[in-house]
């Protein structure tokens, strides 16, 4: 079974709450332990995505939404595998051995850390994140994000990035992922020197 990504986990537990259901289903369907799920049903219900109606979960218009976004990003992530596999076998080598097509281009982090580093803007890079000022971002299949942690973070998935502050969760291009997080960086609208 492939790794679940934070998006795939939300994914599952919104599903559950279509049609109304417990937190203990919840748990099994979603296959998670009861202390994980406690902190996503937190999180779900902080940003209004669910509501808890006498221990029956439901989802909120807001959490109706969301799931489309995330059942959408799940389709066009199935698509583009099956264009790489497509791809992939279609190109052989003479001993039958399936070339690896790389669909790589710099990641978010690497683009950042080269606009931060040009614009003179101090951040702390680790593998896979970056925090600058009061925000971390994380490339999600490097780093496990803080999905739980209070501070503001813009998380990259394969093709998406989630925006997520303690008042709201936005689900964006990479694009305007990257734009946001250079927004971010940038405090009242000027530059931060290095020190």
């Amino acid at each position: 079974m492939a790794k679940r990504t934070t998006a795939d986990v939300i994914r599952d537990i919104l599903s559950c709450c279509v049609n109304g259901t417990k937190k203990t289903n919840i748990m099994y369907k979603a296959n998670l332990s009861y202390d994980l799920l406690k902190k996503y049903m937190k999180l779900l219900e902080d940003y209004r995505l669910i509501y808890n109606d006498k221990g029956v979960y439901f989802l909120t218009p807001k959490g109706k939404e969301f799931l489309e976004a995330l059942n959408e990003y799940k389709e066009h992530k199935e698509k583009i595998e099956k264009i790489k596999e497509k791809i992939s076998d279609v190109i052989e080598l003479e001993d039958k051995q399936k070339v690896s097509i790389e669909f790589k281009t710099d990641s978010p982090i690497d683009i950042l850390e080269n606009v931060f580093n040009t614009l003179k803007i101090p951040f702390i890079r680790e593998k896979g994140k970056i925090e600058v000022n009061d925000i971390e971002i994380y490339d999600e299949n490097i780093s496990r994000p803080k999905l739980f942690a209070g501070k503001k973070s813009l998380i990259f998935g394969e093709n998406l990035c989630i925006y997520k502050t303690p008042e709201e969760v936005k689900i964006m291009s990479k694009e305007d992922g990257i734009k946001q997080a250079i927004i971010l960086s940038i405090k009242n609208g000027e530059k931060i020197e290095q020190k």
